[in-house]
């Protein structure tokens, strides 16, 4: 038996990228939390700021990856099925 399709294994780089990148967010958001509880004052204002944007485009990114990855793991699934269905 072959391995995956090109397709499905696009797909599923894609779902692991996506994860990567959203766990990345979450640590960044997770410190945010943390700095802000521990310093009445927050201080590093735009840096933090700019962290917590690039975390939320994260966070975005990644969601929307993920979709496309799962779509790609559909369409290779509905391509082999189609192959088997001719061979058959």
């Amino acid at each position: 038996m072959s391995g995956p399709s090109a397709i499905t294994t696009s797909g599923l780089a894609l779902i692991e990228r996506a994860d990567r990148r959203l766990a990345e967010s979450v640590r960044t958001f997770t410190r945010a939390a943390g700095a802000a509880a521990l310093e009445a004052a927050p201080t590093g204002g735009a840096a933090t700021g700019e962290g917590l944007a690039a975390a939320a485009v994260g966070v975005v990114y990644g969601r929307a990856s993920g979709a496309i990855g799962v779509k790609l793991l559909e369409v290779g699934r509905d391509v082999e099925k189609a192959l088997i269905d001719v061979l058959a």
